[in-house]
């Protein structure tokens, strides 16, 4: 609330793991909020990719606390699995949806589309980002893909807000590959990424990295970085979750 200058957060909480993970994310869109305080407003109109940069950052930190402080191995698994769960909607969903907006506006250009067109174009994009083997939210039901999935989502018809899954992207991966920093220099991290929010109304997205982490975001490898973090959580999963099986089989033998 800019008139008080403070965060306040507005959400539903059901008290599961995926709602600690979204109340983890408004914790850091309060937090980003609250280092800024005291700027001018102009210097506090944040691009929205920087904004869930802040906001999944707080999740991840949430991830990472739960597994090491988990009391079992089952709660260990389940830590992970929602983990694995938040980067498949966050990175795969969003970047279907992405490649589906983006080839509704190039088919849009030569002419106006029929339903089937618009649904066709989503079956592509689902069948390009998973080849069928993923049932992530934005086209499966339990049973089949959905391709109409883009008749009842609001976000594809904001005129003013096009490519509104992009900033999640950026977002998570961005966030994936900060960890990667943070675990390399625990010591000065959080006093440099304090430095990086305060600043993300004053500069450029590009001079911002360089600015406090020394990475060219133009080029890939960060972004590898963030990616490869997200691949090492498969691998953990799966340890994890054989090490639970062999556990099991041995308990009942």
């Amino acid at each position: 609330i800019l008139s008080l200058n403070e965060p306040r957060i507005f959400s539903t909480y059901l008290g599961s793991f995926a709602s600690m993970s979204q109340q983890a994310i408004m914790y850091g869109h309060a937090w980003h909020f609250w280092l800024q305080r005291e700027l001018p407003a102009q210097e506090r109109k944040i691009p929205r990719a920087l904004m869930e940069v802040a906001g999944h950052f707080f999740a991840l930190l949430l991830f990472e606390e739960i597994q090491e402080k988990a009391a079992s191995m089952e709660e260990k698994l389940e830590a992970l699995w929602q983990e694995l769960t938040f980067i498949s909607n966050y990175v795969i969903n969003m970047g279907v949806r992405f490649d589906f907006e983006r080839s509704f506006f190039e088919e849009r250009r030569k002419g106006v589309l029929s339903v089937t067109k618009i649904s066709n174009l989503l079956s592509e994009a689902i069948a390009y980002a998973t080849d069928k083997a993923s049932m992530i939210e934005v086209g499966y039901n339990g049973e089949g893909f959905v391709h109409d999935h883009w008749i009842n989502r609001g976000q594809f018809y904001k005129i003013d807000d096009y490519f509104y899954n992009y900033p999640y992207i950026f977002g998570t991966v961005c966030a994936y590959g900060l960890s990667e920093i943070r675990h390399r220099m625990p010591e000065v991290f959080p006093k440099i990424y304090s430095d990086f929010l305060f600043n993300s109304g004053r500069m450029s997205v590009d001079d911002l990295f360089k600015k406090f982490f020394k990475i060219d975001i133009t080029q890939p490898e960060f972004w590898e970085s963030g990616l490869k973090a997200m691949e090492r959580k498969i691998s953990v999963f799966e340890a994890e979750a054989r090490k639970y099986s062999e556990k099991a089989v041995m308990e009942n033998t």
